[in-house]
């Protein structure tokens, strides 16, 4: 079975304007006291969604009470505004947008999408299964998360998590429940326990597995079908499992020892050094290969 991982590239690269710096641009002239106030915390250009919710966790966590109230709001406020702005100016777009040719073939035969953005970008391609791991804007009911992936543990109430995060208010997990009235937890689990030894191939599309969406490792180590024990580990044959990520700006080199070193915590291993004969020989257990977008404005798009 097939994974299919897509993260904020993905809508990027279709030119849907849903990076922080095309919502920032926004606030500058819609919404100018969040604009200003964002502003404060993060002056640069060019952040990943990611990189917004590292820079803001460390902001937080470094502030006194009072003003940890105070900039909870400004990420309440943040959370409505952005939901807005999906909803108005980026949903009614997509079902005009160009295909890529490269990206529809990996949505040929079975799969699963393992979705983290807001959108529905991948129903150009596919209506197979998606799961929308924070939820989506076209729910009235679930809003954007913005916050920090610390672990996921099953929340009673919000003011549990209060308690289990230290009154981290920009943990993902008690954001998503404060929020959308949902546990994160019992989504993982829910995806871990129906796909469990499953997934033999995955294909990554614009996720940067950046920390604040760390706990993608704790279901791919769960998901993939890797190996049983040290007897299902496929010395003579062809690696487990086929990992394929889309490049859209030179991460690949970057993005593959991390995913490995997070799985290898999990006690997943992607390779391993053998010998045979008396020759050292590293066998993988996942293969990664990098691939290419096409360009949308080219004959390959459509």
């Amino acid at each position: 079975m097939k994974l299919i991982i897509l993260g904020n590239g993905f809508d990027m690269h279709h030119n849907l304007k849903t990076s922080f710096d095309d919502f920032k641009k926004y606030c500058a002239t819609e919404e100018p006291v969040l604009y200003n106030n964002i502003n404060k915390i993060i002056p640069t250009s060019n952040n990943s969604w990611s990189d917004v919710e590292r820079i803001m966790h460390g902001y937080y966590i470094d502030l006194e009470k009072k003003e940890r109230e105070l900039f909870e709001e400004t990420i309440i406020e943040f959370t409505l505004i952005f939901s807005n702005y999906l909803q108005t100016y980026i949903m009614p777009t997509i079902s005009d947008l160009k295909k890529d040719l490269n990206i529809k073939e990996v949505f040929e035969g079975d799969h699963l999408i393992l979705s983290f953005n807001y959108t529905d970008t991948h129903k150009l391609y596919s209506d197979s299964e998606c799961i929308h791991i924070h939820g989506t804007v076209y729910e009235d009911s679930l809003y954007p998360v913005i916050g920090y992936y610390t672990g996921a543990s099953p929340a009673y109430n919000y003011d549990s998590y209060k308690i289990r995060y230290n009154r981290n208010h920009l943990c993902k997990s008690a954001v998503y429940y404060r929020t959308n009235g949902i546990d994160l937890s019992e989504i993982i689990e829910a995806l871990q326990s129906q796909w469990e030894n499953k997934i033999d191939e995955v294909v990554s599309i614009g996720f940067s597995y950046g920390k604040s969406d760390s706990h993608i490792f704790e279901i791919l180590a769960s998901i993939l079908n890797c190996y049983n024990g040290d007897n299902d580990i496929p010395i003579f044959g062809d690696p487990k499992i086929k990992y394929e990520i889309f490049d859209y700006s030179d991460e690949y080199d970057e993005i593959v020892p991390n995913i490995k070193e997070n799985l290898l915590k999990l006690k997943v291993r992607c390779d391993i050094n053998v010998t045979l004969g008396i020759k050292p020989k590293e066998i993988e257990i996942i293969k990664f290969n990098k691939k290419s977008y096409t360009n949308l404005y080219d004959e390959k798009a459509i």
